[in-house]
């Protein structure tokens, strides 16, 4: 009988994986197949825009890609690098050259693209195939560049319309970008986005792109006039730009502001305690109480309190009056100097540095609709800013009159022919007012409880009902008086523009309807 210790012993598994595996010593390195090798993007597309690189950003260059093909897809990653000069190129790596399609937008999936075709070229070579310049827009009014707050500008490229900027009011100069294109007109917005650079394209793959106009207009387009948009029609009413003009002024040299003379005419104001009161060269009458009062910064308050003398008769003021412009003591401007611009010899569809552009002004406007150009550090000194168009300032001059309660020149004339009562100094005035169509014109008002037209029936005059207590203090309405006094002027005022004339009282009249008539005419002049 076989013992059992005599048995070989068995070991079952347990099934567990042993802790650490030491087979690898003796066995032989494996050879791994090499992966595949990546490949590498042999060219690129370059873009050169004049501007530095932290610009980009602040003039709102926008979102550029690479539109993808059948062979890649959508590029739209850019390097980043500035030039010598001062300008940035961006960078994209193609892997395929072939043409492509080179995407602008305002900001990312905008959902519309201004389209440009270019074709890649080998890396290193620093072939550039598009270039764009981003510069401001401005409107020239005398010697003076200004941003306008209301209207439009039209920017025309290859004689079609590109891109309608509505511009946003509110006293604000900065823009909207509408769906316009040189396939339709209308109103619709790019987005609520607000835009103050415009991006015009220059050259695409060396070619320069021409049939580049600027128009500005405060009323759109109407369809006929975008219908009649043709090469000869933007020659005759839109303006060329000067897109050459536009690069240089990115290094164009500043011209130096006359600090010395400013302060030695300041000083020489101080110095000087009179006024002698000039000719006004446009009106051909003597300079009015405020606009000398302004000239030295002062009210006209306080200059009539500084000549005392006239307090009675404002009016007596004669060209040559010497008129005291600084209290005993005192200084009479406290007001920091204007700073005017050193470029005053401007011209439509050119380009000039902001630097020489900007001044610092007393008042904010040049026109109820267009800002002077201030200071602005957020802006570059050599950012082209493009005059857009020259526009022409109108000056109406509107003498009114208002004529003391119960007086009529008309009816009193009458009396001072046939009763004992004359005509009052207003009445002679107004008569001797001079008019001149489209410059000059005049406004009569006939004094508080007066009946207008009453010497036409003498009887009424004679019956003494010319003359009611009643509309004595009632007061009258300005509507009517323009209406009646002056059909000139009448046709200058519609419908929309009546409506906010407001009935006066007795009490205050004249100065309520003074307020009424500025307001009135500051509405209307936004529409020239």
């Amino acid at each position: 009988m076989v013992s059992e210790h005599n048995k070989p012993k068995r070991f079952v598994k347990a099934g567990y994986q042993p802790l650490e595996d030491y087979s690898y010593i003796n066995k032989p390195p494996v050879q791994l197949q090499d992966q595949v090798e990546e490949s590498t993007a042999d060219f690129e597309c370059n873009i050169l825009i004049y501007c530095t690189p932290d610009e980009l950003r602040s003039l709102q260059t926008g979102y550029w890609t690479l539109k993808h093909t059948a062979e890649e897809k959508t590029i739209s990653r850019w390097d980043k690098s500035p030039t010598p000069e001062g300008h940035t190129v961006l960078t994209a790596q193609c892997m395929q050259q072939e043409e492509k399609h080179l995407l602008n937008e305002c900001f990312v999936q905008t959902g519309l693209a201004k389209a440009y075709t270019i074709q890649p070229q080998s890396k290193g070579k620093g072939v550039l195939n598009a270039e764009f310049i981003p510069a401001k827009l401005a409107v020239q009014l005398d010697d003076r560049l200004g941003w306008p707050t209301t209207g439009y500008f039209y920017y025309f490229v290859e004689n079609e319309l590109y891109q309608e900027c509505k511009l946003s009011g509110e006293d604000r100069w900065s823009f909207y970008f509408t769906q316009s294109d040189a396939c339709k007109l209308t109103d619709d917005l790019l987005s609520e986005h607000h835009f103050s650079s415009l991006l015009l394209p220059y050259k695409v793959e060396g070619q320069t792109v021409g049939g580049q106009y600027i128009l500005f207009r405060q009323h759109k387009l109407t369809e006929d006039e975008f219908a009649n948009i043709s090469p000869s029609w933007l020659e005759n009413n839109a303006v060329a730009l000067d897109l050459s003009g536009a690069i240089a002024c990115r290094s164009e040299a500043l011209q130096e502001r006359s600090s010395q003379s400013e302060s030695s005419s300041a000083s020489s104001e101080q110095k000087s305690t009179h006024y002698q009161v000039q000719l006004d060269p446009q009106s051909r009458h003597r300079e009015s109480w405020p606009d000398i009062a302004q000239k030295h910064g002062l009210t006209a308050k306080q200059l009539l309190e500084l000549n005392p003398h006239y307090n009675d008769d404002p009016l007596k003021l004669q060209v040559g009056d010497s008129l005291l412009i600084t209290a005993p003591g005192m200084q009479a401007n406290n007001k920091p100097k204007e700073v005017l611009p050193p470029t005053t010899n401007l011209a439509p569809g050119k380009a000039y540095p902001f630097g020489n552009i900007w001044g610092r002004y007393h008042q904010q406007t040049l026109m109820p609709w267009l800002q002077h150009i201030q200071e602005n550090s957020r802006i570059l000194a050599n950012t082209p800013v493009i005059n857009a168009t020259q526009v022409k300032k109108r000056l109406l001059r509107i003498g009114v009159f208002f004529d003391g309660t119960g007086q009529n020149k008309d009816n009193d004339l009458y009396k001072e022919t046939y009763g004992n009562k004359s005509r009052s100094n207003i009445g002679r005035l107004f008569d001797a007012y001079p008019e001149e169509s489209g410059k000059i014109a005049k406004i009569y008002v006939s004094g508080v409880g007066t009946v207008d037209g009453a010497y036409l029936t003498p009887e009424l005059i004679d019956k003494g009902e010319d003359e009611t207590k009643f509309a004595q203090a009632l007061g009258i309405e300005l509507r009517d008086a323009i209406k009646t006094k002056s059909e000139k002027l009448a046709d200058v005022f519609d419908n929309n523009t009546e409506n906010l004339l407001e009935k006066t009282s007795a009490f205050y009249k004249w100065q309520t309807l003074i307020r009424q008539l500025r307001d009135l005419l500051s509405a209307e002049s936004l529409k020239y």
